[in-house]
């Protein structure tokens, strides 16, 4: 089957996931997962999947609304700097290597309660801070949900209604899609499939990544010799690295052929599944059972 992928439209800037690619995941795994209550449906931006990143509103203690990302490439939630002062004692201070954007400032402080509705969310025991504008300049982004609470839910991911629902994990009918077993590592959640070039490779699950995903160095280059028709364009980070990005007009991913396809080298870190290219499905994320499911939309 051919499913045709518009480009992304590049009128947002974020690179979410950069900050967490290529930094050390603290110790989770699925096992450890909580059996939370779970939140009513929640509705997230249009755009998200077309050129933009994943946001849904959030409600803070206090009762205020935040916007924030979902990060399933990323070990940690993230708080904007500016909340800082709402959080108490910091409990430590680092440096940590991202993995589009150099080395970034963090403080570790004890995690806040924060609800979806009315409803508790299950969190980490810390959360991490950082100045979150740079990662998006259309938004003013207050958080990223990354694993330490993801990890706890089955989530649903409607692109054709634009919204999240909830289901309990051991309910997820066997009709749910295409089943992709999901590998829980310190290297992040991966599926192992053949995506652009025909060997299998593990690749990442990464709604931080908005375009279709990205390929690591080799596997980049292995591509475009298969394709060396495809369209590349490249950009450097603050740190002087390059980074390519280039656009296929046909590629398989999972068994399947899509076209329009645009993917990013990732020099410094592995091969990740974008938001772009699973917003042509109605995804199903079942983290405590390790299943992605992904279900043509009509």
């Amino acid at each position: 089957m051919f499913r045709t992928i518009p480009l992304a439209q590049t009128s947002a800037v974020l690179a979410c996931s950069a900050l967490f690619c290529s930094c050390r995941a603290p110790e989770w795994y699925s096992k450890d997962s909580k059996s939370p209550e779970l939140p009513a449906d929640v509705a997230f931006n249009t755009e998200a999947g077309h050129g933009d990143y994943l946001f849904i509103t959030v409600r803070s203690e206090n009762g205020e609304n935040w916007l924030f990302g979902v990060d399933t490439g990323g070990p940690v939630t993230v708080l904007d700097k500016s909340l800082e002062g709402r959080l108490g004692k910091q409990l430590s201070a680092k440096q940590i290597q991202t993995g589009w954007m150099g080395k970034i400032p963090i403080g570790v402080f004890a995690s806040p309660k924060l609800y979806l509705g009315k409803t508790p969310l299950v969190m980490g025991d810390d959360v991490w801070t950082t100045d979150l504008s740079r990662f998006s300049y259309r938004h003013r982004m207050m958080g990223v949900f990354g694993m330490d609470c993801l990890r706890h839910y089955c989530w649903q991911l409607d692109f054709a209604a634009d919204k999240i629902t909830f289901l309990d994990p051991d309910a997820v009918e066997a009709n749910s899609g295409k089943a992709f077993p999901l590998k829980f590592s310190q290297a992040g959640i991966t599926i192992q499939t053949a995506f652009i070039n025909d060997a299998e490779v593990d690749s990442g699950i990464d709604s931080a990544e908005y375009l279709d995903g990205s390929l690591e160095s080799d596997q980049f280059q292995r591509a475009l010799n298969k394709y060396p028709e495809t369209m590349v364009t490249q950009w450097t980070n603050s740190d002087g690295t390059v980074f390519r990005k280039a656009q296929f007009s046909s590629c398989n991913f999972g068994g399947e052929t899509y076209t329009n396809v645009v993917v990013r080298e990732h020099a410094n870190g592995g091969n990740t599944i974008g938001l772009h290219l699973l917003s042509r499905h109605l995804v199903t994320l079942n983290f405590p059972k390790r299943t992605m499911y992904l279900q043509d939309r009509p």
